[in-house]
């Protein structure tokens, strides 16, 4: 499947996605704070909430069966699923962390070779490697990296960034450690370009015992935090929500509320409040509606059902039209009638018990 581990991170390619036969795929087992864990993915589940086919992916601990009685783990973790580039560089980004696959090191023709553009903190940036060493005669046996501001004779007069930045030369053999260099730069006009002459020994990159230069290529991946900004950004900020249908609809929520509209087109037309922070309320009460009325029947309780009918009348008293959900709502009610009103005569006992404690109490 392609695996590759730096200390507490761990890289999963996962090959001929498009033609799997199995509805999942377990990665390798790898450690992570002297844990044995691994990842178990579902590429074609379907998620009916947005109508859509999504990809799931999970954590596991690779020896739970194993393990004595009461063991438990505390764990704070990410997933990124990372984009990837067609071009000979081989570059992908993440937020603020960018990776770059120099292919066919050994060969390159060049003294040079610049990666593509990237973004973190709002601002463009650059890497640049030397993969035989700048040219100073005491430090060929290293391969030199920077990072660079790729847009700065456009920016205006007195243009200054902070930024704290990282590169690590990743290894892609379990067990052998990445290395990792730092530092902290203001650039400026004057000092477009910062970085490491003697970034790493180049007889270390080219050991097959390290594992940082498989089949011709090499992994770097650059982490760049910018502090402080002083003049224009290069990326406008993005807007925190955005109207759909005269609700203010966070990014995260786009989507979701998308394909209501579009399979719903309706069911909101006849909405009463015109305060939009009461109506954005209305709203995610109805998504939260359409998540639960779309879980498998068996997965909901009865106490869930009783739930969903509070919120249904909730949201259809403030002119919400929601048929699709009463009729699924009644569809699952319906196969557990008799379970139902047991539950009701249940707790009719309990109510009188408690008034019968009550009048007794007075």
């Amino acid at each position: 499947m392609g695996n590759h581990q730096a200390d507490k991170k761990f890289t999963w390619v996962i090959k001929n996605f498009n033609s799997l036969d199995s509805d999942r795929v377990y990665s390798d087992t790898f450690q992570a704070g002297r844990c044995k864990c691994h990842l178990v993915a579902y590429p074609k589940r379907f998620d009916e909430c947005s109508y859509s086919k999504c990809y799931s992916l999970y954590l596991c601990v690779s020896d739970s069966k194993s393990l004595h009685s009461g063991w438990r783990r505390h764990a704070k973790f990410s997933l990124t699923m990372e984009s990837s580039s067609s071009r000979s560089m081989g570059n992908h980004q993440a937020d603020k962390k960018f990776t770059w696959v120099i292919k066919n090191f050994n060969s390159l023709d060049s003294d040079r070779v610049y990666s593509d553009t990237f973004q973190a903190g709002r601002c463009k940036w650059g890497l640049l490697a030397y993969p035989k060493g700048y040219n100073n005669i005491n430090i060929y046996d290293y391969f030199s990296l920077y990072i660079y501001v790729p847009n700065s004779k456009s920016l205006p007069s007195g243009w200054r960034r902070h930024a704290k930045f990282s590169f690590t030369m990743v290894t892609q053999i379990p067990g052998e450690l990445s290395l990792q260099r730092e530092a902290e730069y203001w650039f400026d006009q004057k000092n477009t370009t910062r970085g490491f002459q003697s970034m790493f020994l180049l007889s270390e990159i080219q050991s097959s015992h390290k594992g940082f230069l498989v089949n011709g290529e090499v992994k770097i991946v650059a982490e760049v935090d910018v502090l402080e900004v002083i003049g224009i950004v290069d990326v406008p900020e993005k807007p925190e929500s955005f109207d759909i249908n005269g609700f203010q609809v966070p990014a995260s929520q786009v989507d979701s509320v998308n394909s209501l509209f579009k399979k719903y087109p309706g069911f909101a037309s006849k909405v009463c409040p015109k305060n939009p922070h009461l109506k954005k309320t209305y709203l995610n009460v109805v998504l939260s509606l359409n998540e639960i009325m779309c879980k498998s029947p068996d997965k909901l309780s009865n106490g869930d059902l009783a739930d969903a009918y509070s919120a249904l009348r909730y949201v259809t008293k403030a002119g919400f039209k929601l048929d699709w959900l009463e009729m699924k709502l009644k569809e699952t009610g319906k196969t557990r009638l008799q379970e139902i009103e047991e539950d009701l005569k249940d707790l009719k006992v309990k109510c009188a018990d408690m008034n019968a404690l009550l009048e007794f109490l007075r």
